[in-house]
């Protein structure tokens, strides 16, 4: 009578967690990189909202407006 299992072995599991280390180590500069211009562009937004806002302001007062850098 055979026995057949349903799994992976020792060697195979490893090489798979060795393929899978090698593949994400590649891909991580590329995320970082992705992780760096998207914090970029929502800091441009905000900005870009806050002239906006502050704009708008300023003609809804009919006085100067100013940005200020908050924390």
């Amino acid at each position: 009578m055979r026995r057949t299992s349903a799994g992976f072995t020792l060697i195979e599991a490893l090489v798979g967690m060795a393929i899978l280390g090698i593949l994400l180590a590649m891909g991580l500069p590329a995320f970082s990189n992705a992780m760096e211009n998207s914090r970029l562009r929502a800091s441009a937004s905000v900005f870009h909202a806050a002239a906006q806002f502050a704009r708008s302001e300023a003609i809804k007062r009919n006085s100067r407006a100013v940005l200020c850098k908050s924390v």
